[in-house]
């Protein structure tokens, strides 16, 4: 189990500590947490190099419930090789494209980024969104 919050005994008051550590939304994203993790490793404990990345995305689709996962290799001039992808019931072949007014620019410059919607519409100049119809 993840555990990153614990109470400090010398503490004045630990009951709001307690109260996080008990509290069930926290619990909860620590149980799926936990879930994602272990799933990830069974599924890619046996593989390596190449077959390792490819069993990776694989997972990752299926842990995060989604259609889409990959592995890149990010390039000179803002541009990205991928190494696996994976589309929700096969493999892809590998792909390069340059990042600009795509959603992997978020992801480069080090933000955390999540769209569940209107993802086209956020990106209007990446055409493979409007392929992939996301």
């Amino acid at each position: 189990m993840l555990l990153s919050h614990v109470p400090h005994v010398d503490r004045a008051d630990i009951r709001g500590d307690v109260t996080a550590l008990n509290d069930p939304q926290r619990l909860e994203a620590r149980y799926k947490a936990d879930e994602f993790l272990r799933s990830l490793v069974e599924g890619t404990v046996a593989s390596t190099g190449s077959d390792f990345l490819r069993a990776l995305v694989k997972h990752v689709a299926a842990s995060l419930d989604i259609r889409y996962a990959f592995v890149g290799y990010l390039l000179p001039e803002s541009r990205i090789r991928t190494l696996a992808f994976w589309k929700g019931d096969g493999y892809l072949d590998q792909v390069e494209y340059g990042l600009h007014g795509t959603p992997c620019t978020r992801v480069i410059e080090g933000k955390t980024c999540h769209y569940a919607q209107d993802v086209q519409r956020l990106f209007p100049h990446d055409q493979d969104l409007v392929t992939k119809k996301c």
